[in-house]
């Protein structure tokens, strides 16, 4: 699929019976772990429902004090609610977006008239490779809410049915990438070059991969080789979409003023030793 990644390490230990796991419930007796309303968990659980791995692609809670409020699909708060869960497991910004991105680059939910989770479609016209067409078709298209076909869940599609991507889908956790400054500044940054996006996602999916206990001492596992590391060549299309031009000018601007500062800054510093005055003349506080 061409994926890139870094060597991973082997090496972890099974736990004899899973009975250290019990920690973490199961959705149908969600009420015997530390959750207090679900949906809405919180640390130390890790996901915000007990079931799901991270976030409810959905969105929040309408009522984060209501389990039966059901979802809010607003992308702006989805990225509040993502920030804090990915925090919970040590990722940063750009770990949790490149995980993101780089993980809906593939695959599609959730397959031919398989119905688990309600929501259906691919995330790119070419679910089995490895492109950028997620980041660049949130860029692209407006994205509308529409109903699942199950009825039981609400995804988006573009708004503009004749697009290529109308038969792709997004969820409300993919569009909170898009409608948060800082998220949406990666996004434009990956978009511009993605070899970027390919080192930041082999580095945060390794993060993600070997975090945690039950290793094995160093000298006891088995890594692979620095030349097992994919993907992550240079791109040939760097700086091609249309968005970069404006990220390219915005960023000369902020270097330029951080420039000017930093001048303004020296001159007034140096101001009392062009005028003659000693240096031990001056009195600060």
């Amino acid at each position: 699929m061409g994926g890139p990644t870094n060597p991973h390490c082997f090496g972890r230990v099974d736990d004899a019976d899973g009975n250290t796991s019990d920690i973490f419930g199961v959705t149908d007796s969600w009420q015997d772990t530390d959750c207090v309303v679900q949906g809405n968990c919180q640390e130390p659980t890790g996901a915000v429902k007990v079931g799901l791995i991270y976030v409810n692609p959905e969105g929040p809670l309408n009522d984060p004090n209501d389990l039966n409020s059901g979802q809010n699909p607003d992308p702006e708060k989805s990225a509040v609610e993502i920030r804090e869960v990915f925090g919970r497991m040590g990722m940063n910004d750009s770990e949790t977006a490149s995980l993101i991105a780089g993980g809906h680059a593939f695959g599609k939910c959730h397959g031919a008239g398989v119905m688990t989770s309600g929501f259906e479609g691919p995330w790119t016209t070419t679910p089995s490779q490895w492109t950028n067409q997620f980041l660049t078709g949130m860029l692209d298209e407006e994205w509308e809410q529409v109903a699942t076909s199950s009825g039981s869940a609400v995804q988006w599609q573009t708004k503009d049915r004749t697009s290529i991507l109308a038969g792709t889908m997004r969820l409300t956790a993919d569009l909170a990438l898009v409608n948060d400054d800082a998220h949406l500044a990666l996004a434009k940054h990956w978009v511009c070059d993605q070899q970027k996006l390919d080192i930041a996602f082999a580095a945060s999916w390794k993060k993600l991969a070997e975090s945690g206990g039950g290793w094995l001492p160093v000298e006891d596992r088995r890594c692979e080789p620095e030349s097992k590391a994919t993907g992550q060549q240079t791109d040939a299309q760097k700086n091609f979409h249309s968005v970069c031009a404006t990220t390219t000018t915005d960023e000369s601007q902020e270097a330029s003023t951080a420039t000017k500062f930093c001048l303004s800054f020296l001159a007034v510093a140096l101001t009392p030793f062009s005028l003659g005055v000693h240096a031990s003349n001056i009195v600060f506080g």
